[in-house]
């Protein structure tokens, strides 16, 4: 079973969001969809590739209607 592990009081926003470093866990990503004002549909994405003891984040957005 995964357990998901997270940083609740960092001041980094997806530390409090996404995994830490577990055992087994290659990737894990957070996307959210959002209309702005405009009325215009983006489509966000974290993805959090994890190394032997840490990690790295990287995010796209892309419009999608």
């Amino acid at each position: 079973m995964y357990k998901h592990t997270t940083l609740p009081n960092e001041s980094y926003e997806y530390d409090r969001i996404m995994s830490q470093p577990t055992e087994g866990l290659i990737e894990q990503q957070l996307t959210t969809t959002y209309r702005n004002k405009e009325g215009e549909i983006f489509q966000h994405t974290v993805t959090r590739r994890f190394t032997n003891k840490d990690y790295n984040d990287s995010s796209t957005s892309k419009f999608i209607g």
